[in-house]
């Protein structure tokens, strides 16, 4: 990790932020939002593989992308989770009850990369779990974020146990655009639907585990409130090589479908979610 902190004390929040490729450990109980999504490991019933991250944003709701439902389905989500090699009384692994992608969402391709995940019980929050808020307005006068995850630190390193987190910019679409067309996933080119983020310092980048995690800001100096920006969704190979570009999904653009299914007439729809079988 070569990053160079970036000082969060304005925040009071924590003294440097410095996953992800290029960045530092989180801080225990920093992202109490943070989940991730749990599947089952080959022939095992309880024992779990955690492949994406996720936000959670209701005592129900976690959300984050559709692509974490291509070739596998979660059984659980783990909130509170800080190290994975350390149990400490705060994690909970809540079931799932199903799983929402957005309708026009296409696994051949990058857009509309988001989703809702419904828990089959509702959570209690703590000082170690509880929601964010969600942003809902067009990015304009915030150009810095934090991405957290237990993604690679760097494709040639083992995954790491404890959560970690990078400081990362918003770019002009046309940057990502320029860089991730060679994938062939771009037909449309970055949408607005779609954040162009990444950073000019070398290796700071998210990575292969941190996908459906959240990008944020603190919104609220006082209490550390984070709104969600985005939801990790797509990069290139080789994380974090030179000045990274990833594409991220605007939380923003979605708010209405959000809202809708989580808080609005199809929240207690129980027909419109994708069922977790085990």
């Amino acid at each position: 990790m070569h990053a160079t902190p970036l000082n969060f004390k304005t925040y009071n929040c924590s003294n440097v932020v410095q996953l992800v490729s290029g960045g530092e450990i989180a801080r225990d109980g920093e992202f109490p939002h943070h989940a991730l999504l749990g599947y089952n490991k080959s022939g095992t019933e309880n024992e779990y593989v955690f492949r994406c991250g996720g936000t959670l944003i209701s005592d129900r709701h976690v959300l984050t992308a559709a692509h974490c439902f291509k070739t596998d389905y979660p059984s659980i989500v783990r909130l509170g989770e800080y190290d994975l090699m350390i149990f400490t009384g705060y994690e909970y692994d809540v079931p799932i009850e199903g799983f929402l992608r957005h309708p026009e969402h296409d696994f051949g391709n990058v857009y509309n990369d988001i989703a809702l995940v419904k828990l089959k019980n509702k959570v209690t929050f703590t000082e170690s779990i509880r929601p964010a808020c969600l942003w809902d307005t067009e990015i304009r006068n915030v150009s810095k974020f934090v991405a957290s995850g237990f993604g690679y630190t760097s494709m040639y390193e083992a995954l790491p146990t404890q959560m970690a987190k990078v400081v990362l910019e918003k770019f002009p679409k046309e940057d990502c655009f320029e860089r991730l067309n060679v994938l062939g996933h771009f037909g449309r080119g970055i949408i607005d639907g779609q954040l162009c983020v990444g950073s000019n310092t070398e290796g700071r980048d998210t990575c292969e585990g941190d996908s459906g995690g959240p990008l944020q800001t603190v919104t609220d100096p006082s209490t550390c409130t984070f709104h969600v920006v985005g939801v990790i969704s797509t990069g290139i190979r080789g994380c974090g090589v030179g000045k990274s570009r990833a594409v991220y999904t605007n939380v923003s653009h979605y708010l209405g479908w959000i809202e809708e299914n989580v808080w609005g007439d199809k929240a207690d729809s129980t027909d419109i979610y994708e069922a977790i079988w085990k």
